[in-house]
């Protein structure tokens, strides 16, 4: 059975007309806070086997933070369809493709959706 984790982006720059919605970064209060979230999983003795994100500068800016912090080593991978709305039996049918020896997967996404699921 996998153990899925889901997690929001940490706290992004507010939108601009100079910068697309992807293109958003983390601020330094952010940053800050996704450094406190990694240690929490490093304290819960939580290490990814696969660590998937959103294309948005700020989803993968939150995920390789948290790859540093928690020593991942593997790659993380990149799924375009976190960025956008997706449906609960869509996301379930995404888990059902992943390979068998990804025990512990860690998303990281947008609001809504990460938070309906």
């Amino acid at each position: 059975m996998k153990r899925i984790l889901l997690m929001r982006h940490s706290v992004a720059e507010h939108g601009s007309t100079d910068i697309t919605d992807e293109e958003r970064s983390l601020t330094a209060h952010g940053l800050v806070l996704i450094k406190t979230q990694a240690l929490k999983l490093q304290q819960a003795s939580i290490l990814p086997d696969l660590l998937i994100s959103s294309h948005a500068i700020r989803a993968n800016y939150t995920a390789t933070i948290l790859a540093v912090h928690l020593g991942f080593t593997n790659q993380i991978k990149v799924e375009p369809f976190l960025y956008r709305d997706f449906t609960t039996p869509q996301f379930i049918n995404y888990v059902h493709i992943l390979p068998e020896t990804c025990n512990t997967v860690l998303f990281v996404g947008h609001n809504p959706t990460i938070s309906t699921l």
